[in-house]
C-alpha cells in the first residue's frame, strides 16, 4: 500500500494509454449487462485512481468505489460528483455500502491477494454487496503475463515524466508469486516507486471459490492486448483471464 500511495499522483500518467471505456464496454457486453446504467448501481473494488469507474459514471451508473491505498482514494474522489461514495477499504473486509447490481474489480487487483482465504473473504464481501442476480466482473493475470511482463524490464517516457518497469520474475516469498517494480521520475526530479507483489490464481480454483461464496461463475474469458476478448481462455496465449459470475 505505501508504494501505491507514493505512485498515486502519477498513476494516471503511467496508465495514460489504458482504454477503460472500450474495455468495460466489451466486458459488460460479454456479461450481458447493458453499458448504459440508467441509475443502476455499481461498486468498483480496487478502484485505483478511478479510471476504471469513470466510463460507467459517464453512462449513468451510480458509482461507489473503494481502494486500500488512501492516496489512490484521494485521486479517485476528484473524479466523482459525490466524493463520500469513494472510500478506503480492504477488499477482504468490504463494508456495507448498499446493495448494487454490478461489482467490478479491474486491472488485476485481485492478484494482490496472496492466499485462497483472502480471495474467499473478498468474494464473500462481493456477494453481500450484490443484489440477487447481480453481476461480478473481474480480471486476473495469466501465466503468460507473469512469464513475460513480470520477467522483463522497460524504460519509457510520457511527456516529461520518466518511468521504469522492472520485472523481478518469481518471488521467493511463496509459490506462484511474482514481483515487479515501477519507478517514476516526475518533471521536478522527484522519484516515486511502487512494488507489485502478486500471485497467479488458477481460474478453476477461482471458480470453486466463487461458488463457495454464493456466486455462480458463468463465463471464463481470455483477453489479449488491445481489449480483445475471446471466449476460450488460454493461459499460454492471453494476457488476462476475465471471470464473470452472478449472485445466487
Amino acid at each position: 500500500m505505501p508504494g501505491y500511495d507514493d505512485l498515486a499522483a502519477v498513476y494516471d500518467v503511467f496508465a495514460h494509454d489504458y482504454d477503460h471505456d472500450r474495455w468495460l464496454t466489451r466486458l459488460l457486453e460479454a456479461a450481458g449487462t447493458p453499458a448504459e446504467g440508467r441509475g443502476r448501481r455499481v461498486l468498483d473494488v480496487g478502484c485505483g485512481t478511478g479510471a476504471s469507474f469513470v466510463p460507467l459514471q459517464r453512462r449513468g451508473w451510480e458509482v461507489s468505489a473503494c481502494d486500500l491505498a488512501p492516496g489512490m482514494v484521494a485521486a479517485a474522489r476528484a473524479k466523482v460528483d459525490q466524493p463520500h461514495r469513494v472510500f478506503a477499504a480492504d477488499m477482504r473486509r468490504l463494508p456495507d455500502a448498499g446493495e448494487v447490481e454490478l461489482v467490478t474489480c479491474m486491472d488485476d487487483a485481485l492478484n494482490h491477494l496472496l492466499g485462497d482465504d483472502d480471495v474467499l473473504d473478498a468474494f464473500h464481501g462481493v456477494r453481500r454487496a450484490l443484489a440477487p442476480g447481480g453481476t461480478f466482473v473481474f480480471d486476473v493475470n495469466t501465466r503468460h503475463t507473469y512469464a513475460t511482463a513480470f520477467s522483463a524490464s522497460e524504460d519509457f517516457a510520457v511527456g516529461e515524466h520518466r518511468f521504469a518497469w522492472t520485472g523481478e520474475g518469481e518471488d521467493a516469498s511463496g509459490p506462484d508469486r511474482y514481483a515487479a517494480t515501477v519507478e517514476a521520475v516526475t518533471p521536478d526530479g522527484r522519484v516515486r516507486r511502487a512494488r507489485h507483489l502478486q500471485r497467479h490464481h488458477d481460474p478453476h480454483r477461482l471458480a470453486a471459490l466463487l461458488r463457495a461464496a454464493g456466486l455462480e461463475p458463468v463465463s471464463v474469458l481470455g483477453q489479449r492486448t488491445g481489449c480483445r476478448i475471446e471466449r476460450r481462455a488460454d493461459q499460454a496465449r492471453h494476457t488476462k483471464t476475465v471471470l464473470i459470475a452472478v449472485a445466487r
